[in-house]
């Protein structure tokens, strides 16, 4: 997202079994300063959260629900076996992490009209 400082990340990833471990570098906004990022994110953006683990580069995912007051989170909660709906900023103190990957789905038709 435009204004928003990122980091580069390399990690080698060799957590799952019978796959060959496979090096990968990526940029993340660093925790710090998401509270920014957060005034930039809609609903429907995609959020990654980037572990600090060298051999991992996300552990968790969710997607942005926001109404105009609240930013919050849908994901699937572990701790509650279910989907639910979290403040994003409950999320954010809960757990440790290096920082956060945004994505933005484009819309297909504008995507269609871009290849035309």
């Amino acid at each position: 997202m435009p204004g928003i400082p990122t980091l580069s990340r390399e990690r080698v990833l060799n957590l799952v079994p019978g796959l060959a471990a496979q090096r990968t570098r990526f940029r993340c906004a660093p925790k710090a300063s998401v509270p920014r990022l957060v005034t930039k994110l809609q609903s429907g953006d995609l959020i990654f959260f980037v572990s600090t683990r060298k051999n991992l580069d996300v552990f968790h995912a969710g997607i942005i629900v926001y109404d105009g007051k609240s930013m919050r989170m849908r994901h699937a909660s572990r701790s509650q076996g279910m989907v639910v709906e979290q403040e994003l900023s409950e999320f954010l103190e809960e757990n440790r992490m290096a920082g956060v990957i945004v994505v933005r789905p484009q819309d297909v038709t504008e995507r269609l009209a871009a290849t035309n």
